[in-house]
């Protein structure tokens, strides 16, 4: 029903009309009186009600055509997917190379200088700490010739499975270090999968049970 049509109703469902005390006329409905002000006051709020609601053709066709097609949806989507592929290829590629300079370098340098400052200060924070063992050195399982059986074991042959900075950070430690009190123990620190992954070496300076 229309707007104007609701109105023409609502002032026909008046019985009769007679003056209130306000002065103005008013309509009795079957329910209820208002009087001819209040009753154009609720018309033109229908009037406005409806108007708002009501949407021409034009818009509706305006409103359908903004709809994009189901193929259009898929190419998106397809375009999305690329994207979002060729980032996590990048991610992959810079870890891959990442890896490689890891591998090189464990393999294929000395300790340096900075690395034994870096465990130095590992040493010293961990004495003010209170603590008696620091984590000094860690390095994947799949670097020793073993991957990292016998140290997950504890045989006493395990460093002999070492290679690379592994192995020239324990000669270090048997040159230095070990004459002056320090013991060194490996272990596994983590086990992804259940397998053994990266391995730890701690250096110990508790004083020997007498």
């Amino acid at each position: 029903m229309g707007a104007k049509a609701l109105a023409a109703r609502t002032l026909a469902g008046c019985d009769r009309q007679h003056f209130g005390a306000s002065g103005y006329p008013t309509v009795t409905y079957r329910r209820s009186s208002v009087s001819y002000y209040e009753a154009g006051r609720r018309c033109s709020i229908i009037l406005q009600t409806a108007e708002g609601n009501i949407m021409t053709g034009e818009e509706k066709s305006e409103s359908h055509s903004s709809m994009i097609s189901a193929e259009e949806l898929r190419k998106r989507a397809l375009e999305l997917q690329l994207v979002e592929m060729q980032r996590d290829e990048k991610i992959r590629s810079r870890e891959a190379e990442k890896h490689a300079e890891f591998v090189e370098e464990f393999f294929g340098k000395q300790i340096s200088d900075k690395e034994r400052e870096t465990i130095r200060r590992v040493v010293m924070k961990s004495v003010a700490d209170g603590k008696v063992e620091a984590l000094i050195y860690s390095f994947p399982s799949d670097f020793c010739t073993d991957g990292g059986r016998a140290i997950n074991s504890q045989r006493s042959d395990w460093p002999s499975t070492l290679q690379g900075k592994a192995k020239e950070l324990y000669e270090l430690f048997n040159e230095v270090a070990r004459p002056k009190g320090y013991t060194l123990t490996a272990a596994v620190i983590n086990f992804p999968g259940g397998m053994p992954g990266d391995i730890g070496f701690f250096l110990n300076w508790e004083a020997p049970v007498a």
